[in-house]
């Protein structure tokens, strides 16, 4: 997944009572990622200071106003019900996201006396991750001749990731991924690739995940027959969706 940058503009080179330059470190993280249907704040670093009042906290999206408080609260449309803003802090919460809630997040405070603060941060909404599938071949396959295709699809954008055993599978040796990771070719097959060996295939966004897994399995033959491995979906799993497992890329990082 591609990362974003972004700027602080100061309107004024002064230091403000809170002891930030018009938001310089205000809002530490840069970029957020969320899941749909899922909860993402929007946290400063502004320690909450009864000696300190804001005339005004504001934020926007993309140019467009979430909410603006002062005296009273003004939300912006879609948003009613949607945001909760900590007026001690700055800090935002934004419920129950959408792809449309992506973009640059800009606040505005004016303290009672000293500068205005700003700061800005982007968010990145992702679907769920679908559940993957994994082709498994029928054909009898000989030890040390056979070769066999191992798939995974899934809908969507996502990333691929197989591992055997807890290790992540990369190309060479036996091994070749191919078709942008949905392929796994191993060949020739192993005795080593059945018993408790298990491989599986890990789609994955910034901020979920899902995967399948299945083993090979030796098949016993009778006596003067060719020796052989059967590829067999002994075990199907799908790992439970990581829901909310955010990624923050920090300034300076």
């Amino acid at each position: 997944p591609a990362y974003f940058s972004f700027t602080l503009n100061c309107k004024l080179p002064l230091v403000s009572s809170l002891g930030f330059c018009c938001g310089d470190g205000v809002i530490p993280v840069d970029l957020n990622n969320a899941l749909v249907g899922g909860n993402v704040t929007f946290k400063t670093s502004i320690k909450p200071d009864h000696n300190q009042t804001f005339l005004a906290v504001s934020w926007a999206v993309n140019h467009s106003s979430i909410i603006t408080s002062t005296s009273s609260e003004v939300i912006g449309p879609g948003y009613e019900g949607r945001v909760i803003l900590n007026r001690a802090t700055g800090s935002l919460e934004l419920r129950n996201v959408t792809e449309e809630d992506s973009g640059e997040y800009e606040l505005s405070i004016t303290p009672n006396g000293g500068a205005q603060i700003q700061g800005s941060t982007k968010l990145k909404v992702y679907p769920k991750v679908s559940t993957p599938t994994m082709n498994c071949p029928a054909d009898r396959l000989i030890e040390d001749r056979s070769s066999v295709n191992l798939t995974c699809d899934a809908e969507g954008v996502f990333t691929r990731e197989w591992v055997k055993d807890g290790q992540p599978v990369l190309s060479g040796d036996r091994f070749t991924i191919s078709e942008g990771g949905r392929v796994l070719t191993i060949k020739p097959i192993k005795r080593e690739d059945t018993g408790l060996g298990e491989y599986s295939c890990t789609v994955s966004n910034p901020a979920s995940s899902a995967e399948a897994k299945y083993k090979m399995t030796k098949e016993t033959l009778s006596a003067g027959a060719i020796a052989g491995i059967t590829i067999a979906c002994l075990l199907v799993v799908v790992a439970a969706v990581l829901g909310a497992k955010y990624y923050l890329r920090r300034k300076g990082k």
